[in-house]
């Protein structure tokens, strides 16, 4: 069974307009931290790109370009 909460008076609607504020925020935040993991992703792919030219260089004698 739900808990439940007292009702909390919000006669001019500021608590309304401050939770609004929150879930628009929290969505943002969320929308954000999935963008930031797929440009760590797309770093990590470039950064093994290069590591791999380099050991491959090394390994065949030859110098990264």
């Amino acid at each position: 069974m739900a808990k439940a909460y007292p009702l909390l008076p919000d006669p001019d609607g500021q608590v309304a307009e401050i939770v609004t504020s929150i879930l628009d925020k929290s969505a943002q935040v969320e929308a954000l931290e999935g963008a930031l993991e797929l440009e760590c992703v797309a770093r990590q792919r470039l950064s093994d790109e290069v590591a791999e030219r380099i050991l491959h260089g090394r390994r065949s004698g030859k110098r990264p370009s």
